[in-house]
Formats: structure tokens, C-alpha cells, sequence
């Protein structure tokens, strides 16, 4: 069987990236994480869009492996901040 990915872009310093440098002083090396969790989700969709709704809020307790609190906390922070 063969491999259904595919492959994205991504700068090797974006961990230098002054928003990222943000995040990680909110959240730690956890919430660099989940950005990037976030980022191959979006990725797999057609238009780059997730629609922010309860399932997908539960969809991402699944994928990072926490509550719902910190996902809309970690959400709300990224579109704000």
C-alpha cells in the first residue's frame, strides 16, 4: 500500500518568527505543536479552511490530546493575537 500524504513547504527558522515566539511564551514547546497540528490540518483541506464549529473544536481535543477549554483558548489566541 502506498503513502497518502503530501508534502508542504516550511521554513526551517519559523520557530524564530516573532508570532511563533508569542505563542511559544503562552503555551511552551506544546503550543508549537499544536500550530503545527493545525497547519497540516488545514493543509489536507481543499481551500485551506476549516470552519470554526463545534466538531471541529472536538476534532482537535482528539488531535492534541487535550480539552476543549484549551483548544478554543489556543484558537482564540492564534486568530487575536
Amino acid at each position: 500500500m502506498g503513502k497518502d500524504a503530501y508534502y508542504f513547504s516550511h521554513d526551517y527558522n519559523a520557530r524564530h518568527d516573532p508570532k511563533i515566539c508569542a505563542l511559544k511564551s503562552d503555551y511552551g514547546l506544546e503550543g508549537y505543536g499544536y500550530f503545527w497540528v493545525v497547519i497540516e490540518m488545514l493543509a489536507e483541506q481543499d481551500n485551506y479552511k476549516l470552519p470554526l464549529n463545534q466538531v471541529i473544536v472536538s476534532a482537535l481535543t482528539v488531535e492534541l490530546m487535550t480539552d476543549e477549554d484549551k483548544v478554543n483558548n489556543f484558537i482564540k489566541d492564534c486568530i487575536e493575537k
